[in-house]
């Protein structure tokens, strides 16, 4: 959904007014989209195909395995919260990750898309190319702005799937230092839903951006999927996902005003540009650290939340109307 909610009045069969059109939301889509929560096993690979460029060096295939916790955080019925909690261990503990958060919105008329240069874009979307569609937007762990795209819902038996349009992403943190060779990654993303779980299939090309911020070149290919396989006999976890309930019910109230934070920074404006760091010290870093500072002390909410919404402030350069 866009950073700008739009305030619906529901029904209890989930319809939506639009103009003077009724819609009623299709039940097979939410079903498909709460499914996506639980307790699973994931893995993550994703592996370069084909270099486009003599400049450009394949890398290794990325693997790698987690457990993680996904919970419904918001459901109005025409939009749904999905937030992820990764379980790892470090070779002595295991650690609490706050990982990536999407939101469905059903027949979302704003997008707000990545623009290159941790710069984003509100674009208004007309009805008649939204009707029937959800659009997806994905979060970072400050739950700041990753990602949205539009796409809708396909339903074959226990299948279901959900493919984006094209969409701009930042690089990912896992080629952030490695790869200063391209801006942008240009992603189709697929959702497919299961009776064993989901997966998350994700077809890449790797953009050079000109100084104008333009599409120059394609200098790679790669492909990535995220596995989501329920938990049970057949795909066990060897940590405890109870410590990632207990980090949210202490956190949640703390996660809830950074969304507002975000919010209340972009409300209005068109063109959105965050900063990496604040006074020196990285963003994620001090949005994580009070974060850890409530999980520690609960009473420090108040306290940290102020600091956070000041933080955000500085981080955001917001223009357009």
């Amino acid at each position: 959904m866009s950073l700008i909610t739009l305030c619906l009045v529901l029904s209890p069969a989930f319809s939506q007014q639009l103009g003077d059109v009724d819609f009623v939301v299709p039940e097979k889509d939410r079903k498909a989209i709460l499914s996506m929560a639980g307790e699973f096993q994931v893995s993550f690979s994703f592996e370069e195909t084909m270099a486009l460029s003599s400049k450009y060096e394949i890398s290794p295939i990325y693997t790698e395995t987690a457990a993680e916790l996904v919970e419904v955080i918001e459901d109005r019925g025409d939009y749904i919260s999905l937030q992820h909690i990764l379980v790892v261990n470090d070779g002595f503990e295991d650690i609490v990750v706050k990982h990536w958060r999407q939101d469905w919105t059903f027949q979302d008329q704003e997008i707000l898309e990545y623009a290159g240069g941790n710069s984003w874009e509100l674009r208004r979307v007309p009805l008649e190319k939204v009707k029937g569609a959800w659009t997806q937007a994905v979060y970072q762990v400050t739950d700041m702005p990753r990602y949205e795209s539009i796409g809708r819902w396909v339903h074959t038996g226990t299948f279901s799937s959900w493919t984006s349009a094209d969409t701009w992403r930042p690089l990912p943190r896992r080629e952030k230092k490695k790869h200063k060779e391209y801006d942008v990654l240009v992603t189709q993303n697929t959702h497919t839903v299961t009776p064993q779980g989901w997966m998350h299939s994700q077809r890449s090309r790797k953009l050079v951006l000109d100084e104008e911020g333009k599409p120059e070149e394609v200098i790679a290919l790669e492909r990535g999927l995220n596995m989501y396989m329920h938990t049970n006999a057949d795909y066990p976890i060897d940590v405890d996902l109870q410590i990632a309930r207990d980090y949210w019910e202490r956190t949640s109230h703390y996660w809830a005003s950074v969304r507002k934070g975000w919010n209340n920074a972009f409300s209005g404006h068109v063109n959105i540009n965050i900063a990496a760091a604040v006074s020196g010290e990285p963003l994620a870093k001090i949005v994580n650290a009070s974060a850890s500072a409530v999980a520690i002390n609960p009473e420090k909410l108040g306290l940290e939340s102020q600091k956070i919404d000041a933080v955000i402030l500085k981080a955001v350069s917001a223009s357009g109307r």
